[in-house]
């Protein structure tokens, strides 16, 4: 059995703007598949910047590269290609990089729809 993750849209919290990067802070709830029960809650710390995301790496207090396109995406880093991409999607209204239409595809699952 697997896990699904949501993303809370509403814990969207910007910590730094200043038109070279955005960082900013959000809630993904982990959920064992198809039960309806949140297992837990994690708040992640992405940056985004000419085109790229990364995530924080708590543990090593450095920046992990997320791929940005889908071809290039291993199966660990789903979860953070969508959490991404939700949340650029909420701050401007539009994808980051959704070439393949696969955040999008996604996004009802993740948003807990």
């Amino acid at each position: 059995m697997g896990y699904e993750m949501y993303v809370d849209l509403s814990s969207l919290e910007t910590v730094k703007d200043d038109g070279q990067g955005w960082i900013f802070k959000v809630n993904l709830f982990r959920s064992p598949e198809d039960s309806g029960a949140i297992e837990g809650t994690y708040t992640l710390t992405y940056k985004i910047a000419h085109g790229q995301a990364w995530l924080y790496n708590d543990s090593t207090h450095s920046w992990q590269e997320i791929p940005m396109r889908k071809k290039e995406i291993k199966h660990n880093q789903i979860a953070d290609f969508v959490a991404v991409n939700l949340c650029y999607k909420q701050k401007t209204g539009q994808y980051l990089n959704d070439d393949y239409g696969y955040a999008k595809g996604m996004e009802h699952y993740y948003k807990g729809e």
